[in-house]
């Protein structure tokens, strides 16, 4: 009798049915077997549905372990918001700051939306300020993210936003 590798599409299927604990049992050996990123992502989709954060945060981790280039940063950038978007597991100490580095490299507004809601309230952290000048590029209409980063830059002395950004309020 011939027997056939399990796929993605049997381990999403077996989500979809209701079969979550085989899911999880074909992507581990999907991820064992396959050199690829992409039964690891589903792993972490699948673990992130079931509310098993942790779990999901190594699976994409884990996916972009075996990526390169701006898509391993994105699916970096996916883990720590991940990781930043539950309050019942929240990093600290290093493990904070890794994860809020992670998104302020990201060009996403909604990971650098995310490390913002952490360093706004730290304006000596030179991190708080990289973040708000991305975002204030992205949505440059913004007047919070404007008056924040003005305050973040008066904070920091970082007189070349300043430079820019004074005399454009002063026209407003």
């Amino acid at each position: 009798m011939l027997t056939t590798s399990p796929t993605l599409t049997d381990a999403q299927t077996l989500y979809d049915n209701g079969q979550h604990q085989a899911a999880v049992d074909v992507l581990a050996t999907l991820i064992a077997s396959h050199p690829g990123p992409e039964a690891a992502k589903l792993l972490g989709d699948i673990l992130l549905k079931m509310g098993l954060v942790d779990g999901a945060v190594e699976a994409f981790e884990f996916a972009a372990s075996r990526m390169q280039g701006p898509e391993k940063a994105q699916m970096l950038a996916h883990a720590a918001f991940v990781a930043l978007s539950m309050p019942d597991t929240m990093p600290e100490g290093d493990r904070l700051n890794q994860r809020l580095a992670t998104l302020a490299n990201s060009d996403s507004i909604l990971h650098l939306k995310r490390a913002a809601d952490f360093l706004t309230g730290d304006a000596r952290n030179p991190l708080t300020l990289t973040v708000l000048r991305k975002l204030r590029n992205l949505d440059p209409h913004n007047d919070y993210i404007r008056m924040t980063l003005l305050r973040t830059a008066r904070e920091q002395c970082a007189y070349d936003v300043l430079s820019v950004e004074e005399p454009e309020l002063a026209h407003v």
